[in-house]
Order: C-alpha cells, then structure tokens, then sequence
C-alpha cells in the first residue's frame, strides 16, 4: 500500500494557510502552488478534511481504525456460504460507519452532505 506524503495534521495547516491566502483574494491555482500540491488534491482535502480543527484527527485516525477493522471482518465473511447474514452484517456496518461520519461532521459544524467545489 503506497504510504501517504503529508499527515493530516499537515494537511489541516496547509487547508489553514490556504484559507489565509483565499481571504487575501489569492486564486486556488496560485494557492496550490504555493502548497505544492495539484487542484484535485486541494480539493479533495478540502471536502475531507475542510473545517477540521487539528483536535480532530485523533478522532478521525480512531474512526478509520475501525473501518478497517470492519472492512476487514466483512471480508472474512465474505468467505463464508451464508450471503443473507453478510448482506445483513454488511447493511448494519454501512449504516453505522454513516452514522459515525455524520457525527464527526457535526461535531466540527458541518453538514453530512460534502461542500460543494467552487473554482
């Protein structure tokens, strides 16, 4: 598995510094840039990580541990000849990891649903 480049405390600073640069009238290209990163990954923070105070990683670092370990439980079952129970288990994780994300965005102010990307 390809080991990410920046961590998300690093990529919370550069979203902080990017915000400093847009409230100054700088350009997201020009920002990027600056950040050394491309448009795509901007964004893509932005919609991950975007209004995310640094106290939250730990919070986010926990919730992702345990989508891989559910993921990784689901995969076992997947294993097995029963495909109603794994559907069922399946259906329940899903809705329980949506759960978790809605309440991670809340607890940071935002709403479920991912902003929207403006040039």
């Amino acid at each position: 598995m390809k080991k990410p480049r920046h961590t998300t405390e690093q990529i919370i600073e550069k979203l902080r510094q990017a915000d400093v640069a847009l409230g100054k009238g700088q350009k997201v290209p020009e920002i990027c840039k600056s950040l050394q990163t491309t448009e795509q990954t901007y964004y893509r923070w932005r919609q991950k990580y975007g209004g995310m105070a640094p106290e939250m990683t730990k919070q986010l670092r926990v919730l992702e541990k345990e989508n891989a370990r559910l993921k990784k439980l689901v995969a076992e079952l997947m294993g097995h000849s029963d495909t109603t129970m794994v559907s069922r288990v399946y259906q329940h994780l899903a809705k329980n990891l949506d759960h978790m994300r809605a309440s991670a965005l809340k607890a940071v102010g935002q709403s479920a649903s991912p902003p929207a990307a403006t040039s």
